[in-house]
């Protein structure tokens, strides 16, 4: 299938088809474009008029250091893409496509790393940070804000180049300053405390909560793929949920708090980290939970990351290995010792032979005949067929009983023989009250168990009784029914 829209700026007709999709979401799809291959076109599903003037403001004014260039730091708004309809309207835009870049979650998480990019050394993911700390200082620059900075809209490339991507996301304040176009998703994990309260698709957000987000990423990316508030719940109760964490300022490695959750137990040691990053960690999830604007900014992330990165030391085991210089020894021999030989950064010559993907050993320390509590459990209920008792008290089963055996059979009399006016009422009488114990026995039985309805066992006899009395007083009605008219 295809369609044309037509592009603001020069008037072209581009024809879209379906075979060039590159990736449809919730509320857009994103095509390639054969005769332009450095662009990709962006087009909602429901265009909105709010779009339009956000997607205008956008591109009349971009960030200054970005550019349609291949794979840029933020894949800005080019051009806008308009319906050739009567009614012409904004239906999407135009942007650079980005090409062999990965999402920064396949960076960050160490089995997809070390799988798909072994060369990815320590040092690279610390440039990948400065990378991505100078992109959202390049956003901030031009007065946007991000929002929802997380791990879905930033990508990386083989060299540790970042960048943004779902843009029309961002906050967005014309010139004028007169309409702010807000930013309408959020992520949990990545929202900075003071936001976990609010409704979020119509608060307007501010510079220091991206430096949050900015933060977890690059605890993320530093810390083996933990995030800063996972950890172990020290309280009692259920463990509370991530973001619930985030929001009573649960950080872990707090020096001035009290936090409920201790490291988690795969993590890097906190001390693996160069002391200044340490600190702005610190002053991020600590001093910045009640004041946003402690929060280090992206300069401070980016020039404390680029000087941490530019005095990495190199192991002399493996070249590959490279940390901070206040360690007396090499964090990553010790990990891999830990991890049985599975290097979180492996050599050159391992890389070459396969040794990378070897899965990590687990230590069995269980017998092999050993059957599970659960399966255990599981087997001794099926045995004994465990049931539900059926939830109906005894004096109302009596009445149910009594009702059967004896009151309708004695309407049912009463009416044919002396008043026949009330034959009609309570025939209907008989069969709804009939009806409703024939549909109801069958059910409490199954919930008793057969076997208990047969020997009389607790809620078997008066199940029993009501069939019983089903079965007799619809004869006894019967039999009064053919002495009455016959």
């Amino acid at each position: 299938m295809a369609f044309q829209l037509k592009r603001g700026s020069t008037g072209e007709e581009l024809v879209l088809h379906d075979e060039n999709t590159l990736g449809t979401g919730g509320e857009a799809t994103v095509y390639s474009l054969p005769s332009h291959p450095s662009l990709a076109a962006k087009v909602y599903l429901k265009p909105s008029p709010e779009r339009a003037g956000k997607l205008v403001a956008m591109t009349a004014h971009p960030p200054a250091e970005t550019s349609p260039a291949a794979n840029p730091d933020i894949a800005w708004p080019t051009d806008l893409l308009w319906t050739t309809g009567r009614k012409s309207q904004i239906a999407g835009f135009l942007m650079p496509r980005v090409e062999g870049m990965a999402p920064i979650i396949d960076i960050y998480s160490p089995h997809t790393r070390i799988t798909a990019r072994p060369w990815f050394d320590y040092q690279l993911l610390l440039k990948t940070c400065v990378n991505l700390a100078e992109a959202v200082e390049t956003a901030h620059r031009g007065g946007y804000v991000i929002g929802d900075l997380n791990h879905s809209n930033v990508l990386v490339a083989d060299d540790a180049r970042v960048t943004l991507i779902d843009t029309d996301s961002f906050q967005v304040r014309d010139q004028s300053g007169q309409a702010v176009f807000l930013c309408p998703v959020y992520t949990p994990e990545f929202t900075a405390p003071e936001l976990h309260a609010q409704g979020l698709i119509k608060t307007e957000r501010s510079l220091a909560q991206d430096s949050f987000g900015l933060a977890v990423l690059t605890f993320l990316m530093l810390m083996g793929g933990v995030h800063p508030f996972a950890g172990v719940h020290l309280g009692k109760g259920e463990v509370p949920p991530l973001f619930s964490r985030i929001a009573s300022g649960d950080f872990p490695y707090s020096r001035n708090r009290r936090p409920m959750i201790s490291p988690a137990p795969v993590a890097l040691p906190f001390e693996t980290l160069a002391p200044p990053v340490q600190d702005l960690f610190r002053r991020c999830f600590e001093i910045g939970h009640d004041d946003p604007s402690q929060r280090p900014t992206p300069v401070e992330w980016r020039d404390t990351l680029l000087s941490a990165e530019q005095e990495l030391a190199v192991c002399e085991t493996n070249t590959q290995h490279r940390f901070s210089p206040h360690q007396t020894a090499c964090p990553w021999c010790i990990r891999t010792a830990r991890l049985g030989g599975r290097d979180p950064f492996p050599s050159s010559e391992a890389v070459l032979n396969g040794l990378h993907k070897r899965p990590i050993p687990v230590r069995r320390t269980l017998p092999h005949d050993r059957v599970p509590g659960w399966r255990v459990q599981e087997r001794q209920m099926r045995r004994a067929r465990v049931r539900t008792p059926v939830n109906i008290k005894t004096w109302q089963w009596a009445a149910l009983v009594s009702l059967l055996w004896v009151v309708l059979p004695g309407m049912w009399a009463l009416s044919s023989f002396v008043v026949s006016g009330l034959l009609a009422a309570t025939a209907l009488l008989a069969a709804i009250f009939y009806g409703m114990t024939a549909a109801m026995v069958p059910v409490a039985a199954g919930m008793v168990g057969w076997r208990s309805v047969v020997s009389a066992r607790r809620g078997g006899g008066w199940i029993a009784a009501s069939v019983l009395g089903l079965a007799v007083g619809s004869g006894l009605i019967g039999l009064t029914s053919v002495l009455a008219f016959y």
